[in-house]
């Protein structure tokens, strides 16, 4: 019975989607073809300049007698290498600002409550605090969406984390991080769990090292806490299933998981993106790519009805 409302709000995101947004979003191909067409012209005018460079410089040095040398050839074809990547860059950059800036919020629609923004997120020291991910200094955000499923507030936010400065730097987490508020909670409680370690070590000093869990046959998951007793209500059959989907679904090679002052967080390590546009070569945006974004907002609201109807502490 779950599973078929999960199926149900899906299929009506995708009807909307198909008979609404669709429509909304066409126009946009068009304006993709001009950014192509001003691609494949500014790669025509440079590579021209080039071969045109090259006959001038060869007739030069036949005429004059002079001795020729393929290392000119190559430094121009360096030079016309560089300015050609930068140009194409510049135009591929333009596109995919103006695209994503237009069109997802558009696709939002197609949810009852969920947005899109822009701003400069402000989590960084929540996700510190929390010990959601491995430790960092620098978080980089990419994409963020808000969203309201009842009566529970959630954020998904796509970040990248570093430590170190310059050559030195060194990533710890890419991916994806959800949050939302408990409506059962404890503000107390302060529970991590981490992939295994052979000594199982937590960096935070006032948490104590409960058990190791499967969350499948191949993975093992240590859990970390101030109250042991309390995060096995948490952590059941159930919540270990919906995990594993959301895994999945994310496309996520290892989890993260924080209890702590009252809200509940998820980080995912994946290299996929939340909202891919801005191809120049392909279609602004496809029936495919929305059908998995919308798993991907409807595994969030799993997690959050498991929360808020099954869980009692």
């Amino acid at each position: 019975m779950e599973e078929e409302k999960y199926n149900r709000i899906e299929q009506n995101i995708i009807r909307k989607y198909n008979n609404e947004t669709a429509k909304q979003i066409e126009p946009f191909e068009q304006e993709r073809l001009g950014y192509l067409r001003r691609y494949n012209l500014t790669t025509k005018i440079i590579w021209g300049a080039f071969f045109l460079t090259v006959i001038v410089i060869i007739y030069w040095i036949f005429i004059n007698g002079k001795p020729f040398s393929p290392r000119i050839i190559l430094r121009i074809a360096i030079g016309f290498l560089v300015l050609w990547t930068m140009a194409c860059k510049n135009i591929g950059k333009d596109f995919k600002y103006d695209l994503k800036s237009n069109i997802v919020p558009i696709i939002c629609k197609s949810f009852p409550n969920l947005r899109w923004i822009t701003r400069q997120s402000n989590t960084k020291q929540e996700y510190k605090k929390s010990a959601v991910i491995p430790d960092f200094e620098n978080i980089k955000y990419e994409d963020c969406f808000i969203g309201k499923y009842k009566n529970t507030d959630f954020l998904i936010e796509e970040v990248e984390t570093t430590v170190g400065r310059g050559k030195k730097t060194t990533a710890t987490f890419t991916g994806v991080i959800i949050q939302f508020e408990l409506l059962i909670k404890n503000p107390k409680l302060h529970t991590i769990i981490q992939p295994s370690t052979e000594f199982h070590h937590c960096r935070l000093k006032h948490l104590k090292y409960a058990e190791s869990i499967d969350f499948d046959e191949n993975e093992k998951y240590d859990i970390f806490t101030n109250d042991e007793t309390q995060t096995k209500n948490y952590i059941t059959k159930s919540f270990i299933e919906i995990i594993n989907i959301l895994k999945k679904t994310y496309e996520a090679k290892n989890v993260y998981i924080a209890f702590f002052e009252g809200r509940f967080y998820l980080g995912l390590f994946t290299y996929k993106k939340l909202m891919q546009t801005g191809s120049l070569t392909k279609p602004v945006y496809t029936n495919n790519q929305f059908e998995d974004f919308t798993k991907e907002i409807v595994s969030v609201l799993k997690i959050i009805d498991y929360f808020n109807n099954y869980i009692e502490i």
